[in-house]
């Protein structure tokens, strides 16, 4: 979490957040809280390794990371 009264901390997470639930969670149904975890991870290693960033010079964070 950000300090108090200092919400550009929580700006990478507030949009990783927004995009996680509008790309994600608002488009599928979930029939059991053990698919929501599955469906979530694998979400997350979409996000980090495969989906290119248009901020990160379209690289994958990973990629950027490792660069």
């Amino acid at each position: 979490m950000s300090r108090a009264d200092c919400p550009y901390d929580n700006a990478p997470m507030e949009r990783f957040y927004n995009t996680f639930k509008n790309c994600f969670y608002y488009r599928f149904t979930f029939d059991s809280v053990e698919m929501l975890d599955k469906m979530t991870k694998q979400y997350i290693n979409w996000y980090n390794y495969v989906r290119p960033h248009t901020h990160n010079k379209n690289l994958t964070p990973m990629e950027l990371r490792f660069s």
